[in-house]
């Protein structure tokens, strides 16, 4: 299993490289646009020669990578006529080598903001943080996974771990239990959640329901075997409750919602994708994005109805079938999620 992620893990982090542009002691530039790509979504090279992209919660509507220089690494791009921030120089000594890039020291790891989801950059993790796992975070940290947004009901990026709980990573108050073999390994991105398909999973007692419009955001990595009606997501019983995960064939996909369902015949498998699923409550519309595409819609003219149930990530609970892959993050949001933000 251990050999299998690594594998996985390097495929994933030498296609990262490719296509985030030329590395340079842990800085990346810009020449034009298309040196700023992260899988299919293209950033912008700004007119200091690094890359940014899209973040609503900046005023300029763009934040720069966090592989960009220190000076400007997770910021937000300043508006027209705005000067950008100085750089606050060490005492004694000055930023950069003879390359004139800026020296980041050792805390070249990746944090929690980790471009997964609207953020899209990539900040340094610092020195680590023994207590997760992850690589260090300023005080009172909100992860770029887990934006503070009054919507999102449910954020878990498998970071926050103490021994078999997994912490909600805004609300310590959710939190979930490891069990059979499920596994919390390092990711290329913090932690991921590793399932072998066969006994492995995590279980949210307490996790919330929606009432109304809803979204299920979440990055995976689906195993080619990954069994039959294998449950991603699973708050479904019954009739009740919603449940996104495979269908009868492999590689297919289902999105449940009481007892209405939408489906699409194949996904990508053996590679990273992110899986949106939403319901509309007010078009009463189901639908289902992969990568940013939408792949299957269907109707469900009622409020969804609340299951009571504990939340699984990696089990389909009434069919006993377990997810073989790999999951990064899972975010529940208390609204749909617009296409620009997938």
């Amino acid at each position: 299993m251990e050999i299998r992620t690594a594998i996985r893990l390097g495929a994933f982090a030498f296609t990262l490289g490719a296509v985030l542009g030329a590395c340079d002691s842990g800085v990346f530039s810009c020449s034009d646009h298309q040196d700023c790509t992260d899988g299919s979504r293209v950033g912008q090279c700004q007119p200091d020669g690094w890359c940014s992209f899209s973040d609503p919660s900046c005023p300029s509507q763009q934040r720069y990578a966090g592989l960009s220089g220190d000076e400007v690494a997770g910021l937000c791009v300043p508006e027209m006529g705005e000067l950008p921030p100085e750089p606050e120089v060490p005492a004694g000594g000055t930023w950069g080598g003879d390359d004139g890039a800026a020296d980041d020291g050792d805390d070249d790891g990746f944090g929690s903001d980790d471009g997964f989801g609207s953020d899209d950059g990539v900040l340094d993790g610092g020195d680590g943080d023994e207590s997760t796992g992850t690589g260090g975070a300023p005080e009172d940290p909100v992860a770029a996974d887990c934006p503070a947004d009054p919507t999102l009901a449910l954020c878990l990026s498998f970071d926050a771990v103490e021994g078999s709980t997994v912490y909600d990573d805004t609300d310590p108050t959710l939190a979930g239990e490891l069990r059979g073999d499920a596994e919390i390994n390092e990711g290329l991105m913090g932690n991921l959640l590793n399932l072998p398909g066969a006994d492995g999973y995590v279980t949210l007692d307490n996790a919330p329901d929606p009432d109304a419009s809803f979204s299920i955001d979440v990055w995976v990595w689906i195993d080619a075997q990954s069994p039959e009606w294998a449950g991603i997501i699973d708050k479904w019983r019954g009739d009740d409750g919603y449940w996104l995960g495979g269908t009868e064939v492999p590689g297919g996909l289902t999105f449940w919602v009481d007892n209405h369902h939408i489906d699409v015949a194949q996904v990508p498998t053996e590679q990273w994708i992110r899986i949106v699923a939403t319901y509309d409550d007010d078009a009463g519309r189901m639908s289902l994005y992969v990568d940013g595409e939408l792949v299957a819609e269907g109707n469900h003219d009622q409020q969804p109805t609340p299951s009571g149930h504990a939340l699984e990530v990696g089990r389909a609970v009434d069919d006993q079938s377990w997810f073989a892959g790999q999951v990064e993050t899972v975010r529940v949001w208390n609204r749909v999620l617009d296409p620009s933000e997938m």
